[in-house]
């Protein structure tokens, strides 16, 4: 965070650059007053934006946030907004900093007993109570506010019971919607969005609830799972038929040349020549991310309506069933594409199946 706050601010400190190289003695001995007034302050310039932290407690458990909480919240996102680039936004805005400061608090309660929950309730009461205000304000910044709703939803999912999340997951969801935010976002709002989305589909995952902004309609590019072109698939249709073509006997293929089977086969079997950095292409890992969770989302919603909601016809059970069965294949095939174009650094590197290990009581192989 500290190289980040020295490049952001290129060498600035509330505004003004401080160039000690050029201007007057005096131009920096009024600089360096400045910084010793703010000091005093407690870390608070003239308009009211703190320019650091002076507190130990606050120290602590803002570090706390960014070293162990907001590291998974920037899973979905490249950038590390949550760890790197809204932290400083926090500065400005005192219940963006009490949210982040209740999420590092409540991460200590849960591995270290010598601290409590009541330090962690009072940041997140005080947060709560300042985003209600700020929402009946109609002049309100609702990026703050859509913002400090996805961190105090954090907070939520690491203090509420299951069945309570939902509900405040649909408050941040609804200011996120009002901000306009969705899969095509960029920034902050793609930070945010991917966040919220994600702890939407663990949790109608662990209680078979449908998401409630549907997959389809979260603005991603799903060409990923087109077919492929009629050209392409004749071609290799085409192809298929012609090696294919035999009467029960082996075919005798034979090359432009006229070199027969033995000839071709003395030929394949030579070593061949492999790049050795192709299977270590990273690629966008951070899309193929979103994409599985849109896959994910999808197949949690296709659990979710399993049950039908009345008792239906014999008739109406075997077009249900058909029905259901067509959808599953769909699903199948998406999750095959993705597993098939994946970036390699995205698949696993081995698997020990239960057989293999009879230390395991699980009947799913151990991905490594």
């Amino acid at each position: 965070m500290g190289q980040l706050r020295g490049s952001a601010g290129g060498g600035s400190h509330g505004g003004r650059a401080l160039d000690m190289g050029e201007g007057s003695a005096s131009d920096g001995i009024d600089d360096m007053y400045s910084i010793s007034n703010i000091y005093h302050m407690g870390g608070t310039s003239n308009d009211g934006e703190r320019e650091y932290l002076n507190s130990p407690d606050e120290i602590l458990f803002m570090q706390v946030f960014v070293d162990e909480v907001a590291v998974w919240m920037d899973s979905f996102d490249r950038d590390k907004h949550f760890s790197r680039i809204i932290p400083f936004m926090a500065l400005k805005s005192t219940m963006m900093l009490n949210a982040f400061l209740a999420c590092g608090v409540k991460h200590l309660t849960l591995i270290n007993e010598a601290y409590k929950d009541d330090k962690a309730l009072f940041y997140y009461d005080t947060a709560t109570t300042q985003l209600l205000r700020s929402l009946q304000n109609p002049d309100r910044d609702i990026v703050e506010c859509a913002t400090t709703a996805v961190v105090l939803n954090v907070y939520e999912v690491m203090s509420e019971k299951p069945n309570e999340r939902m509900n405040h997951i649909a408050g941040a969801r609804a200011l996120i919607r009002e901000c306009g935010w969705d899969a095509r976002s960029t920034g902050i709002g793609s930070a945010c969005f991917w966040l919220n989305i994600g702890m939407e589909v663990l949790s109608c995952l662990a209680f078979n609830f449908p998401t409630a902004w549907k997959p389809d309609e979260w603005g991603l590019d799903t060409s990923f799972a087109d077919p492929p072109s009629n050209s392409k698939a004749s071609e290799n249709s085409s192809t298929n038929a012609n090696i294919g073509q035999h009467d029960g006997k082996k075919p005798n293929i034979r090359d432009k040349h006229g070199k027969g089977d033995k000839a071709i086969k003395t030929e394949q079997s030579a070593p061949a020549t492999t790049s050795l950095t192709a299977p270590t292409d990273g690629g966008d890992e951070e899309v193929w991310v979103h994409r599985i969770f849109y896959i994910v989302a999808k197949i949690a919603n296709f659990r979710a309506s399993v049950t039908p909601l009345h008792e239906p016809s014999p008739q109406d059970e075997q077009v249900r069933q058909q029905d259901r069965f067509e959808k599953w294949k769909q699903l199948k095939r998406l999750c095959a594409i993705w597993n098939r174009d994946c970036p390699r650094s995205m698949r696993p590197f081995s698997y020990l199946f239960p057989a293999q290990d009879p230390s395991s009581s699980s009947i799913f192989p151990n991905i490594w």
